[in-house]
């Protein structure tokens, strides 16, 4: 049993540690032009580190500290999307001529032609 919670562990730890590496570094994921870039610790507690006021209300992490590298700059670690974001990939959707239902419909998007709409991919 304990050499199974191990290796449970271990491949967990691993996953999270390749998760983690594939978007840490100096800007690899920067959408909005900020410089702002994902950190190790935020992205573990299920987050992006963000501008303190792009990170929407109620949805800053409950640690402080989880994006270190950058918080002299007011960064955080933000659970949800940053309010300046309009593209709906960013949205984690895609724009489709198709119907698409109503509460998979993202209207904040901006960026689908007017014959399509932004619908989030589930």
């Amino acid at each position: 049993f304990t050499s199974a919670l191990s290796l449970t562990l271990a491949l967990f730890l691993f996953n999270v540690q390749c998760i983690s590496s594939a978007y840490v570094g100096k800007g690899p994921y920067n959408k909005l032009g900020s410089g702002v870039y994902h950190e190790p610790l935020c992205l573990q507690e299920g987050g992006i580190c963000l501008l303190k006021e792009e990170c929407p209300e109620g949805s800053l992490a409950n640690k402080t500290g989880l994006c270190p590298e950058q918080s002299i700059g007011g960064v955080e670690c933000c659970h949800g999307i940053s309010v300046n974001e309009r593209t709906c990939r960013g949205f984690g959707g895609e724009c489709f001529t198709f119907r698409c239902p109503k509460r998979l419909t993202i209207e904040r998007a901006e960026d689908c032609s007017s014959s399509e709409k932004c619908c989030l991919l589930v």
